[in-house]
């Protein structure tokens, strides 16, 4: 599942994200506000976003509990 972070948005294979708003900023943690937009609809979602193993793994947490664990891919 292809995720892509820039400043202020977040991508996704059939969807992207347009931050509204960090709600809380720590050294390995972030808790943002982000409406999205994708297959023609238009939703809001909190989501946080911590980094484990050295910084190797990104993990999200959904706002309705989801947990998704992802690493790194390099480009070829």
């Amino acid at each position: 599942m292809r995720l892509r972070i820039s400043f202020s948005a977040i991508e996704y294979w059939e969807s992207s994200g347009n931050l509204l708003e960090i709600i809380e900023s720590k050294h390995s943690s972030l808790i943002a506000r982000f409406v999205f937009r994708g297959e023609g609809e238009s939703w809001e979602r909190k989501i946080t976003y911590f980094l484990l193993n050295e910084q190797r793994e990104l993990v999200q947490v959904f706002d309705d509990g989801m947990r998704v664990s992802r690493v790194r891919c390099t480009d070829a």
